[in-house]
Formats: structure tokens, sequence, C-alpha cells
């Protein structure tokens, strides 16, 4: 259900996995701005950690979507538009993650602001 009374925001996939409780802890600021806010996951985000996980750099017992889907998390699919601006987009040089740059093309075209630890990411706003 959507809340258009609450702040949206995009999750970034290691967000996503910290809320899950895998990997690092993530900070309770960031929790409870996620538990106060319409949040939106992007479809990217299950490619990247399917393939965390089938390279062994992430376990998680539990299928991701049936998790995301429990969640009140809106789940965004990949959509032409971002595709066609990430034909233009011009990345800082060290910045060559693809799972990134959809992640991002979905927060510029949804508009949409994103939460990440990632500095590269965050340089974009």
């Amino acid at each position: 259900m959507f809340d258009f009374f609450k702040p949206k925001i995009l999750l970034d996939t290691h967000i996503l996995i910290w809320y899950m409780g895998l990997g690092k802890k993530l900070p309770k600021e960031f929790e409870t701005k996620i538990n106060n806010s319409s949040c939106y996951v992007s479809e990217v985000s299950f490619w990247e950690i399917a393939i965390k996980v089938r390279i062994k750099k992430l376990n998680i017992n539990e299928d991701i979507k049936s998790f995301i889907l429990k969640q009140p998390f809106h789940v965004l699919p990949v959509k032409t538009e971002y595709l066609q601006m990430l034909q233009n987009f011009i990345c800082q040089p060290k910045h060559n993650d693809p799972f990134d740059h959809l992640i991002l093309m979905t927060a510029f075209v949804e508009q949409i602001p994103l939460m990440s630890f990632d500095i590269e990411m965050n340089k974009y706003f």
C-alpha cells in the first residue's frame, strides 16, 4: 500500500542486504528512516543479490524475492526509460558498477532519493 504522506526512498542493494540482517549492521538512523518511509527496491537488486549468492559473496537461506514481498517495499521493474538514460550517462571515472548505474537511473527517472553508503553513488546527488 502506498502512503502518500511518507517520504519516498530507493534502497541501494547493500542497504537492502543490511536491512535483511546480512553483512554489516544497518545504523539505527537508517533503519528508522526506512521504517518511516515509503521504500522502493529495484529489480536490479534481485539480480545483484543472486549473483553475490552464486559467487559465494553472500549467504542467504531465504529467497530474496519472498523476503522483499514480506516487507512493505515497492518493487520497481527495469524500464526502457532507465536504459535510454543510461546510454547518455556520464559516470565518475572510478565508478564502473553496472548494477549501480541502473539503480541510479531508476532514482533519476522516478525522482526518488537513493539511500546508499556508497561514496561513489552519493556523488551524483
